[in-house]
């Protein structure tokens, strides 16, 4: 996939997530909430695979975890870069997804930091 294919479908991940993010509030079942949490994971991972693929790492060298990508973060990436990780990661995989815990505006926020990131990366 080129990086622009990484970055396409991350944009479209991230638009998924806040349709079941929204639709979630709405109607009060937190299950569509948890899924949205995840595609937002998924548009983070996918943006930073476009990052990692921009700047020469084959498509079959990309990582596969974690550890992976933040290795790959700190030597492609920046500090803010590094931050944001962490912060989605807690917000959207650990919390939102794994633990079930639902905080719209928090979610609202971390999708607005992943637009910016996205951005971020579509600029490079």
């Amino acid at each position: 996939m080129r990086e622009n294919g990484y970055i396409k479908k991350a944009k479209a991940f991230l638009e998924l997530a806040k349709k079941e993010i929204k639709k979630s509030k709405k109607n009060g079942d937190q299950h569509i909430a948890v899924d949205g949490c995840e595609k937002a994971w998924l548009a983070f991972v996918l943006a930073t695979n476009g990052l990692f693929f921009k700047k020469g790492v084959e498509e079959k060298k990309l990582p596969q975890n974690h550890r992976g990508r933040m290795y790959l973060l700190k030597k492609y990436g920046n500090r803010e870069m590094i931050k944001t990780y962490d912060h989605l990661k807690d917000l959207l995989h650990s919390e939102g997804f794994y633990n079930k815990f639902i905080d719209y505006d928090l979610i609202n926020l971390a999708f607005e930091d992943l637009e910016d990131y996205i951005k971020t990366i579509e600029n490079l």
